[in-house]
């Protein structure tokens, strides 16, 4: 076993199972796999009417369906699982997998480990079955605001949510003073600007108006440094005919601060005003110019 999928009680590598480079363990099944010095762990995603032919091994085996379904034969008895069920398979035992038309994705627990996987070969690297499908996106590495690029899931759209692929963001302050205290894992992103993506679960039903393809811009609660986002509607305006994603993804925090205070100052059309730090997201925010007034 390659010695970097060694799980030596202080790796994360059980977290980040999506990570490791699969296993061919049979023409189309691959498994992706951590040791201990006492067990094998492996989660195997077994293509639809894929089959691992009749084998025998000398370790103990239990498994959970995690997803799909399988029809096992142990010895002469055949069983079939749907996700949650589990198994146990004594040493020395003889057993078929056969999965179902969806495929099946499970996780097993060898005892003791099982030396017989050494010798095989490397699969091509995808993604893995379980997480669907996968984006790239920013994440707090826990080192005083840094961040790095990962692959995650996508998200998942509740009701009233919508799903949009992000063109642009915008940084703010408050954002950048939370990045340096995040732990690793955290991710950032508040204002955000793009494109309603298409998506199976209706966003025309769960939105009204915001069918695919809508130019849009919004804030969420996190996450938005991501190639998408979900966001209840209520947090997403149409972005307006001639205004760009980049100008559009300023205006959420920014935006709303500068409109929010011009309008606790009166009304100032026409007049002369002085705006220190011009520079800053919310002094330099385009809405922050009302009916064609600048500094002078």
């Amino acid at each position: 076993m390659n010695e970097s999928n060694r799980w030596d009680g202080t790796s994360n590598a059980l977290n980040e199972l999506g990570s490791i480079r699969p296993l061919r363990i049979w023409q189309d099944v691959v498994a992706r796999v951590v040791e201990s010095e006492l067990i094998t762990l492996a989660v195997v995603e077994i293509p639809p009417g894929g089959v691992v032919p009749a084998h025998r091994h000398r370790n103990e085996q239990v498994g959970l369906c995690l997803a799909g379904s399988l029809r096992f034969t142990i010895g002469a008895e055949t069983r079939e699982f749907g996700p949650g069920g589990v198994w146990r398979i004594h040493a020395d035992v003889p057993h078929e997998v056969r999965a179902g038309a969806d495929g099946a994705v499970v996780v097993e627990a060898f005892s003791p480990v099982r030396s017989d996987w050494d010798g095989l070969d490397w699969a091509p690297d995808s993604p893995p079955r379980w997480l669907g499908r996968i984006m790239r996106a920013l994440s707090a590495t826990g080192d005083d605001g840094l961040v790095e690029l990962v692959r995650v899931p996508e998200p998942s759209v509740a009701a009233g949510e919508v799903l949009v692929d992000v063109q642009a963001v915008s940084v703010n302050r408050g954002e950048l003073h939370r990045l340096t205290s995040a732990t690793a894992g955290w991710r950032p992103g508040w204002d955000f600007a793009g494109v309603v993506a298409d998506q199976e679960s209706g966003t025309a039903r769960a939105a009204g108006h915001l069918l695919p393809g809508t130019r849009v811009f919004g804030i969420a609660d996190g996450g938005s440094w991501a190639e998408r986002v979900a966001v209840p509607a209520a947090r997403l305006a149409v972005i307006p005919d001639g205004l760009t994603v980049e100008w559009a993804a300023t205006l959420p925090t920014a935006g709303l601060t500068a409109l929010r205070t011009l309008r606790m100052a009166g009304d100032l059309a026409g007049a002369r005003v002085l705006v220190t730090g011009a520079a800053a997201g919310s002094a330099g925010s385009p809405s922050s110019w009302r009916g064609g007034s600048r500094p002078r």
